[in-house]
């Protein structure tokens, strides 16, 4: 398996687990968590500046569609998110 396809399942995996994590604090931890390994990968070089900046813009975007979706909830919607 390529270092890409490693990044690619690790990626796939977080995000089910940040999406399925309460939301709140336990949520939020986990986002920081896999933000800071994406920050040592980067800063060891095993991944191009270009291959973080991606990452984390998928990790920024599902902040966002979850917060979307924690306020939509509490406006009483039914939501799903689709990671």
């Amino acid at each position: 398996m390529t270092r890409e396809q490693q990044m690619e399942k690790f990626m796939e995996a977080n995000k089910r687990m940040i999406e399925r994590a309460k939301p709140g604090q336990e949520r939020d931890y986990m986002l920081a968590m896999c933000a800071g390994f994406l920050t040592g990968v980067q800063m060891t070089n095993a991944i191009t500046t270009q291959q973080y900046n991606d990452y984390y813009r998928e990790l920024r975007e599902l902040a966002r569609r979850l917060e979307a979706a924690r306020t939509e909830e509490r406006n009483g919607n039914d939501v799903r998110i689709a990671v």
